[in-house]
C-alpha cells in the first residue's frame, strides 16, 4: 500500500508521543536528545551521552500489543533503520519500555517467518506473545 502524504501525516502524529517520551526518558538519564523532524526513515532520535558517542535510536509504539499480548516489528522499518537501539513501548499509556541493540536483534529475529502482515500500512514482519518476545529477543526492560 503506498504511503500517502496524509496516510504519512496520520502515521506521524501516532509516533510523536512515543518519540518524545522516549526522548524525555533520556534526558532524564542526563543525555542530549535530537529527534528527527517529518518523514526521516533512518532513525527517530540521535542521543549524546556524555561519555560515550552518539547514537542512533528508532521508536516503535505498537498501539495494540496491550490489548492483544502480542507483539508485531515490521521488517521493512527495521531492515532499512540505521539506528543502533530500537526501543519498544509497551501500554497505552506507556508502561514498559524494552530495550535492543537492532542489529544484534535483526540476527536473532533472522530464524523466524515473517508472514504476518500487521502495521498501518499492512507490512510483513514478526508477531510474537509477550513471553516469547521478552523470551527470544532479550531485551533490557525498564518499567515506567
Amino acid at each position: 500500500m503506498p504511503v500517502t502524504p496524509t496516510k504519512f501525516a496520520q502515521d506521524l502524529t501516532r509516533a510523536i508521543p512515543a518519540e518524545i517520551f522516549v526522548a524525555r526518558w533520556y534526558e532524564d538519564k542526563g543525555c542530549k536528545v535530537d529527534r528527527a523532524e517529518g518523514y526521516f526513515p533512518d532513525w527517530d532520535l540521535k542521543v549524546k551521552r556524555h561519555d560515550t558517542r552518539e547514537f542512533y535510536v528508532e521508536v516503535k509504539h505498537d498501539l495494540q500489543a496491550h490489548i492483544t499480548g502480542n507483539f508485531y516489528l515490521e521488517r521493512k522499518c527495521l531492515e532499512h533503520s540505521k539506528a543502533d537501539i530500537l526501543v519498544y513501548c509497551f501500554g497505552s499509556p506507556i508502561k514498559t519500555l524494552y530495550f535492543f541493540d537492532l542489529p544484534k536483534t535483526l540476527v536473532r529475529l533472522a530464524p523466524f517467518p515473517t508472514d504476518t502482515k500487521g502495521g498501518d500500512q499492512g507490512e510483513f514482519g514478526w508477531l510474537f506473545s509477550r513471553r516469547k518476545f521478552e523470551q527470544i529477543l532479550k531485551p533490557q526492560k525498564f518499567e515506567v
